[in-house]
Formats: C-alpha cells, structure tokens, sequence
C-alpha cells in the first residue's frame, strides 16, 4: 500500500492514496458468501458505509447494483455471490459477484462468475477500504475462488479500470496458488483531466475547434432564446427523465438503431435508479432548451472529484442541428465540472470522435479471465471464455437485428422492398460480425468498424450530434486512437 497521503494528477487518470491502517494487519479475517436476495438488502447501510470509504463510482453504489440485480438478471439463469470480506467486525471489502449459466448455442452450459451490474456500469471492480492492505484482500479473495472452484467454470470480470488495482493484483494473487488467466483491454473510455478554469481548457482545443465551440454559442444566441437548465428539484424528476429518454431513443431510432432503453426490463431499471441516486446528489440530469423547448439533454453522474457523462440525447429533427445542440450542452457540462472544481470530466465507453475534439484522452477497461482448469487444458478453457463471450454479444446482436427488422416492417409494411433489403442487411451484418468477434471476442465491435466507406460530410454530421453509445454494434464514428498494449502477462508464463 501507499505510505502517504497524495493526490496524484497525470493525463490518464486522477487517483487517491491514502495510508495502510495497521490496525488492520495481522488480523483475523472473516469471509462469507451473500447468495439470497434477503441477506442481500440486509448489507444495504454497511455496503453504503464502506463506500464512503473506498475508491468506488456510482456503479459500485448499493442502489445501483440491487436495481440492476432486480431488473437485468432472471433467478433461473443466475444466483447471486457477493464476497464480504471482514477483519475485526468491520467490513473491509466487498467483491459484487454472481454466477451465472451461459448455455453455449443453446447447450453446453458454462457457470461464470461476474461482476454484478454488466452492461449497463461503465466500471466495475472490487469495493475495497483505503486503510486496508489490497494485496490482504485479494489473496483471501482467490483463496476462496479456490475452495469453491467446482461452484465455477470461468471467472469473467468486465470493465475493470484502469486506475484499479484489480487487474494486476488479483492476478497476481491468482497465480500464487496456480490459477491461470489473462487480463485484457476490453475497452476505451476518454476522460480530461480538468483545469481551473475555463479560459485555461479552451487554450487545451485546437484552434478549429476553439473557433467552433464559440460559432455554435452564438449561433445558438442570435438565432434562439437558448438556456441551459438542470435539474434539481426531485418532483420535477419523472417527467424530466422521461423527456430525456425520448430524446435519446429518438436520435437512435432516426439512425434506424435501438437506443439504449429499447429494452423494458433497461428502462424499468433506470426509472427506479435515478430517484435513489438523485436523493443521494449522484445525478445530473441536463437540458438544452431553444424557444423553451428540450432539444437536447444529458444523463451524468458526479462523485468525488469526477463529472461522468452517462448518455446524451439529441433531437435530430430541430433545425439548430447544424450548430452541433449535444456538442454545446457537453461543453456547458464541461464549464459547470470547471467551476464546480470537479478534476476529471468522464466521458466513459465510447470513442466517437466529438470526445477527442474535446481534449478527451483515453484511458482503457480491462477484463479479467481466470480457468479453474490445469495449466495443460489453459487454451481450452481460453476457448471456452471466448466462446461465451462470443455467444452473447451474437444473441445481442440478433436482437438488434430483429429491432431493425421490425422497425422498417412498421415504417415500410412486411412486404415491402425496404423490408426485404433490411432483412438482407441484416442476415450480412450477423455473419460479418459474428467473423469479426470470433477474432477478437473481448473488443467491442466498434473498435474495428472500418469508417473508410463513410464520406468526411457524414462523420462531421454525425458527430455534430453527439450522442453517446453504450452499446456493441455501434455505427456512431470512432476516433482512431494510439495503441495501447492489450494483453498483460499470461500466467503460465
């Protein structure tokens, strides 16, 4: 652990270090396993409690994952396995686990064990104490991951910081008692690191973009009553969330893509969420209006010392799209994290390429995958992980294709030639993106789309509107970015 308190700003992320409590080594550590829903919400105030004292997002917040468990997860494919992890009566770290089976094309099932709140968090970790020794906690945390190894097949942890230590340590840790296991650059998420003023990031764009971000405030000023507003009375929540939703499904369903709460149980999930979270300060809920109507608007998280921009929508139909609304109400969420004295403006998943005009620099996600199996069957079971993997973001994929299938059908009737042409859209895209995961299972599809074909016109029209993906098959533009290594050392090495 660190042996001073510091706060350490570099270009890719902000991160706290706080003192070893030597209270707390060589001390009797109590482990047990929360696997029902009752004993679940019995931890809800000591998981709230070591929040406060751990270097956590709101993905890691109680309410968050107990939605998320409640809506996005059914019983009978999965049971919970949340690791707690205590020293002295205190709760020291919490590992947010569930085991879930996959069946691999329909059988052949595979019990892996995640973190809870996959998909819909951007980040995803252990939830460990600052005073606590972390190379403690991950050596008891793979000592039990080794006792109850026939409970799992494969241990798949997502979206893993790269500011966490989870990544290195638990591997490390792993490969003590013989594990064996990988951890890889699973995504890129652009964040900037803030300056103190306002005056001072403008000097950070370059000049074309310095000129374009005053172009679109004075355009939006000479051409419309333009204010920006945030919410902040909770009556005023409901309704706002659902403006803002439509907003963003709209953006998508223009582009003939389902946006992210085309699903119910997503959207159930988010409508319960955000209340708890608004109550605690979490959420920034943000509008652009012209003329007094909501054209665009902005769902964000703020904790600590980080803004985090979630999702943006962004009315496609309003004639000021010309002058870039989702790009000038990130800029007013930029400005307000300034003066706030917010460090870090989080952009998350997603590399579309208004982030990078904005001076965002990408930080990755790794994910972590380690094999109960012997060293002997270690590519085996590598082909397993990837298998399942490669399994679900097909069954995602089919989804998404079967929603456009069902959208022109609607637009265009079940017979027509719009239809067909989109039914044999679709049938190639599975097949060319089937291919194209089966290669790389862990990277997102995104991060090898090929833009070539797409005219420099289309990419600025499209990135004027900045609206944020979360999801797989995203055909937003992507910014080309340096390489980062991808593979940290193999444990059989």
């Amino acid at each position: 652990m660190h042996e001073a308190r510091f706060i350490e700003e570099t270009s890719e992320h902000l991160r706290v270090c706080l003192p070893t409590n030597p209270s707390f080594r060589g001390a009797d550590w109590t482990l047990r396993v929360v696997s029902r829903e009752e004993e679940f919400d019995q931890l809800e105030e000591r998981w709230d409690e070591l929040v406060q004292h751990a270097s956590c997002t709101v993905f890691q917040d109680f309410a968050w994952l107990r939605s998320w468990w409640r809506h996005e997860v059914r019983a009978k494919d999965a049971h919970l396995h949340i690791v707690v992890l205590s020293c002295e009566s205190h709760i020291v770290a919490i590992a947010p686990l569930y085991i879930e089976w996959v069946r691999l094309f329909g059988f052949a099932p595979v019990r892996c064990l995640r973190f809870l709140g996959r998909r819909q968090s951007d980040y995803l970790d252990i939830i460990i104490r600052h005073d606590v020794n972390e190379q403690d906690v991950y050596a008891q945390l793979v000592r039990h991951l080794v006792e109850y190894c026939n409970q799992w097949d494969v241990v798949l942890l997502e979206d893993i910081p790269q500011r966490s230590a989870s990544s290195t340590m638990l591997l490390e840790a792993a490969r003590s008692v013989g594990l064996e296991g990988t951890a890889q650059v699973n995504e890129r998420c652009p964040n900037i690191i803030l300056p103190y003023c306002w005056d001072e990031y403008l000097r950070r764009l370059s000049k074309k973009e310095r000129h374009e971000c005053r172009r679109r405030e004075r355009g939006l000023q000479q051409h419309f009553q333009a204010e920006f507003e945030t919410i902040t009375d909770e009556r005023e929540l409901a309704r706002a969330f659902e403006d803002f939703v439509a907003l963003h499904e709209q953006a998508w369903n223009d582009r003939r893509e389902p946006g992210v709460f085309a699903e119910k149980a997503t959207l159930a999930f988010h409508r319960e969420v955000i209340g708890k979270l608004f109550r605690r300060g979490y959420v920034r809920l943000g509008f652009l209006r012209l003329d007094g109507k909501r054209v665009a608007g902005s769902y964000a998280f703020v904790y600590g010392t980080t803004h985090a921009l979630y999702l943006l929508g962004v009315s496609g139909r309003h004639r000021a799209g010309s002058l870039g609304p989702g790009i000038a109400l990130c800029c007013f969420n930029i400005r307000r994290a300034i003066e706030e004295q917010r460090r870090v403006f989080d952009f998350m998943r997603g590399m579309e390429r208004y982030k990078y005009a904005l001076a965002a620099h990408d930080e990755p996600n790794w994910t972590l995958t380690l094999y109960a199996a012997p060293r002997k069957w270690f590519v085996s079971a590598r082909r397993i992980r990837d298998a399942v993997v490669l399994w679900e973001s097909l069954r995602h994929r089919l989804g998404k294709e079967l929603w456009r299938l069902r959208h022109a059908a609607l637009n265009d009737g079940w017979l027509s030639t719009e239809t067909a042409k989109q039914f044999i859209r679709s049938c190639f895209s599975l097949i060319r993106d089937g291919i194209k995961k089966s290669r790389a299972p862990l990277q997102p599809l995104y991060l090898r789309t090929n833009q070539s074909n797409r005219t420099d016109q289309q990419l600025d029209r499209d990135s004027e509107t900045g609206v944020s993906h979360h999801d797989e098959g995203s055909t937003m533009p992507v910014h080309s970015p340096k390489p980062i290594r991808t593979e940290r050392s193999r444990l059989s090495q």
